[in-house]
């Protein structure tokens, strides 16, 4: 039996780091993700033909995405 609960306390450990991993990945992939949308605010403010996406910038601005 001490046998078995050292191993189920081992097995929680092991979920608890993997979920920490998943959490820290989780803060990774925002970064990235808001890096791509101010990427994205630069290429849209400096287009010449940005009429042409202006129905699509205007769906990421009521998004709360970009700025007006």
């Amino acid at each position: 039996m001490v046998h078995f609960e050292k191993s189920d306390l081992f097995y929680k450990e092991i979920n608890f780091r993997n979920g920490f991993l998943g959490y820290e990945n989780l803060i990774l992939n925002k970064a990235v993700f808001k890096t791509f949308l101010i990427f994205l605010k630069e290429v849209f403010r400096t287009d010449p033909f940005e009429m042409k996406f202006y129905r699509f910038r205007m769906n990421l601005v009521g998004l709360g995405i970009l700025p007006k």
